[in-house]
Parts: structure tokens; C-alpha cells; sequence
């Protein structure tokens, strides 16, 4: 069995699927052979891009087609078609930070054996300008229940496949913070292992992008849903969540200026 499993759902996107593929294709993996990790596709399009896929090359990747019924949908299809004891999704369109991570990854997770683990993830803006994540406290976030705007980014995160069952997979009543939500479940679960490299590059404008005001919505919501703050914690909350949405809208804002 696979040690790890690399996840990309993917619609209407043949471009950003052979970006993703490429990018596992070109990673060395001194001393670990195919048999080590897979790569599952899941394609939400129509007519599909089945072609892209196969087109890449990789002889342990599994393809599958699935009706559109939304990316988490698809995500949670593709937990229970993986094989591999630990899972990391990269969407259609993101790529390693390098070629060398999917080996080290390996190499971690064999010999920590963690319950999920995160590492950083290079931003790369609509414009095409890379934005490098600050540095950031897991544990002082996380007395702000992540509410501040700094937390794993599913592209940089891996979760053992029995926690991801254990943790119901991806609640579906979640349009775009969904992966947020069981990031917040997987930390009450357990502490990740903090990784201290880079594991991917992250392309913007996605739903979460397009989409602040709701997405900032259910961030909040989600936090509410997990943690069940009261009190002062209750009221931090609060507070941070309507300073990250007067900072986020103020960023648009610029960004719609200098556009004008």
C-alpha cells in the first residue's frame, strides 16, 4: 500500500491539471519507488480531461469521472478511492514548492508517523507575483482559534486516511471553508506535526479569493460550530474575525483602485 496519497479534483481546468502533474512528475525520489505514493484524480468536467490526465505520464496515478456535485463532493469521493495511509490535496493549478518535497514528505511521515502535519505554502497572486506566507505561531493562532487569518492551507497539509474517516471527511454544508472546517476538528483532535519546509505553491483566485465576504463568513461560522467560544473568547473572536474582514476588504479595495 501507498505511503501517501496525492489528491487532485479538478473541472473545466486543463491547464491548471497539467501544471499539477508536471510538477509530480519532476519530483526526484532517490530510494522510493512508485509503489510509495499515487496520485488520484477526480474530474468534475464535461466532456472531461481524462487526455490531460493520462497525457501526464505517471503509471501510479488513478483516474476517476464523477458527476459535478461540487469540489468537496469530489474530495470526499476521493478519500474513499485513495489507498494511501496519509492524504494531501493540491488542487488543479498548484505545484510543489519544489522537487524534492515529495520524497522528504515521505521520509516524514514514515518515520514521525503524526495524525496530520502541515508545512508552508508559497502564494502566487492573480498577477502571477509570489507572495511568501509570513511566519507565524501554530500555538498563538490557535489561543485565537484561527480567527486572525493564519492557519494550514490544505495544499501544505497531510492527514492519515483513518483520521480523515474518523473525522467525517469534508462537511459538505460548506460552499467554500469547508477544508478549514476539518482543519479546525483536526486540531482538536490532535497537534500536527509542524513541518519546517515549504511543501507547495498556491495559485490565487480561487472560491475562498473571489469570494471574501462569504468565505470570512464561514470561516466565522465554522470556529462557532467547532470551538463554541463564550465569553471573552467569544468576544476575541468576534474581534478578529472583524478585523481580518476590514483588512481583507481593504486589500480589494486597493487592488480595484490600482486596476481602475
Amino acid at each position: 500500500m501507498p505511503i501517501l496519497s496525492v489528491i487532485t479534483v479538478v473541472k473545466d481546468d486543463a491547464t491548471g491539471l497539467r501544471r499539477t502533474l508536471e510538477s509530480v512528475r519532476n519530483q526526484d525520489l532517490p530510494g522510493h519507488n512508485y509503489r510509495s505514493w499515487e496520485v488520484v484524480v477526480v474530474d468534475g468536467s464535461a466532456p472531461g480531461l481524462r487526455e490531460v490526465a493520462l497525457g501526464a505520464g505517471l503509471e501510479n496515478m488513478r483516474f476517476f469521472c464523477q458527476a459535478p456535485a461540487g469540489i468537496y463532493s469530489a474530495m470526499n469521493f476521493a478519500v474513499t478511492e485513495a489507498l494511501g495511509d496519509y492524504l494531501l490535496f493540491v488542487n488543479a493549478g498548484d505545484t510543489f514548492a519544489n522537487t524534492s518535497i515529495l520524497g522528504t514528505l515521505i521520509d516524514v511521515l514514515e518515520r514521525e508517523s503524526p495524525g496530520w502535519a502541515f508545512g508552508r505554502v508559497h502564494f502566487t497572486s492573480e498577477s502571477g507575483r509570489q507572495l511568501f506566507e509570513p511566519q507565524w505561531s501554530y500555538d498563538t493562532e490557535a489561543d485565537h482559534l484561527f480567527a486572525r487569518g493564519l492557519f494550514p492551507s490544505h495544499q501544505g497539509t497531510v492527514v492519515r486516511r483513518d483520521l480523515m474517516s474518523k473525522l467525517g471527511g469534508f462537511d459538505q454544508n460548506f460552499a467554500i471553508a469547508s477544508d478549514y472546517h476539518l482543519m479546525l476538528r483536526a486540531h482538536k483532535n490532535s497537534r500536527p506535526l509542524v513541518l519546517d519546509f515549504a511543501v507547495a505553491d498556491f495559485q490565487q483566485g480561487g472560491a475562498s479569493t473571489a469570494k471574501w465576504r462569504k468565505a470570512i463568513g464561514e470561516f466565522h461560522r465554522a470556529r462557532v460550530e467547532v470551538f463554541q467560544p463564550s465569553g471573552f473568547v467569544r468576544v476575541r473572536e468576534w474581534s478578529d474575525t472583524a478585523v481580518q474582514y476590514m483588512k481583507t476588504g481593504l486589500g480589494h479595495a486597493v487592488k480595484g483602485f490600482r486596476r481602475g
